[in-house]
């Protein structure tokens, strides 16, 4: 039998190998490109959502020292210290709490690279740490309870409850009865309130990484420990804006804790008036870090610069955001009139 042939049959026949591998590099070429696409896409994403929680970081970490900064020296003129006319000088803050530290003698008070512990100020316990610290006193004007008033520090604590003011509420009862059945008890004089803020070394995990960093912490009263309250502050200074025209009441030089102890004294309104006492405001300046670190180039070796709170230029490789919030607040309670009561 005889096959027959079709005139029109075509010869099948498939890729060569260097077809083969053309075909392969370009898909290869394509993988790569989306790729990268994606991660570098991927990586803004991180790095915008990462600037976003060091912005909030920061603002929130200025918010929290400012809210309590304003206070400083505040004691209520519509309220005598004691029964009886008082004449209470609006802008000089007095300090009513027995046997205290030098830090409770004026509206503020501070410690340059350490903290305030006990009645001084003293090394920070973690080398890692060279933050200041700022101390905050002021008295409440409420009558009632921690919704109404000024009852709660800076940590959450009732200062209706420190011992520094147990004579100062209405049914006076010793310390050992105290309780926090006390929140709600009338005040018959302004109860003393003392706020501290530095920092405190952490470390947490995330996402399978070990992650050090500080964290803004504050005590309240005479709280020996600093309660830890937003993450991510590296660094935190702190600069004083000191008046001598008794008139303007204007701050014409900033100056460290440390530059504050050697100011000379002054004689404002017949009283002597040390530098502490003269602060109408206060400089706060901290440095925010982002938690995760974000790389936004492929480089091993990338760097990123900032200007730290020091005026420094600081060039790191760790691939952290980082930036620094500074903010001047002014102290509204030091004032120039004088109140009979």
């Amino acid at each position: 039998m005889t096959e027959q042939v079709r005139p029109f049959a075509k010869k099948e026949r498939g890729f060569s190998l260097i077809e083969l591998m053309i075909a392969l590099v370009i898909n290869l070429a394509l993988v790569i490109a989306a790729a990268n696409l994606y991660l570098d896409s991927s990586n803004t994403r991180r790095a915008l959502a990462e600037q976003q929680s060091v912005d909030e970081s920061g603002q929130f970490a200025l918010d929290m020292i400012g809210r309590v900064l304003v206070n400083a020296g505040f004691y209520p003129a519509i309220r005598a210290l004691d029964t009886g006319r008082e004449r209470l000088q609006v802008d000089v803050y007095t300090n009513v709490v027995a046997g205290a530290p030098v830090a409770f003698d004026s509206g503020v008070f501070g410690c340059s690279a350490m903290r305030f512990q006990g009645e001084g100020c003293v090394a920070h316990p973690s080398s890692s740490i060279t933050a200041d610290t700022l101390v905050v006193n002021y008295f409440t004007n409420d009558a009632m309870g921690s919704k109404i008033g000024q009852r709660m520090d800076c940590a959450g604590g009732n200062v209706g409850l420190s011992a520094e003011n147990i004579d100062r509420l209405d049914n006076n009862a010793s310390a050992a009865t105290y309780s926090s059945n006390n929140l709600g008890r009338t005040a018959k004089t302004p109860l003393w309130v003392s706020a501290r803020f530095t920092l405190n070394p952490v470390t947490f995990n995330q996402d399978g990484q070990s992650i050090k960093t500080a964290s803004l912490a504050c005590s309240g009263n005479r709280a020996s420990a600093y309660m830890p309250a937003i993450n991510g502050i590296e660094d935190l200074q702190f600069r004083y804006g000191v008046f001598a025209d008794p008139e303007t009441r204007q701050a014409t030089a900033f100056y460290s804790a440390s530059q504050m102890d050697v100011l000379a004294n002054l004689e404002i309104d017949a009283q002597t008036r040390n530098a502490w006492s003269r602060v109408s405001s206060v400089e706060v300046c901290l440095l925010a870090r982002g938690l995760s670190p974000t790389k936004l180039t492929s480089s091993p070796n990338a760097v990123s610069t900032y200007i730290d709170c020091k005026g420094m230029r600081v060039t790191t490789k760790d691939n952290f955001i980082r930036r620094v919030y500074r903010k001047i607040f002014a102290l509204r309670n030091n004032l120039t009139q004088t109140l009979i009561h």
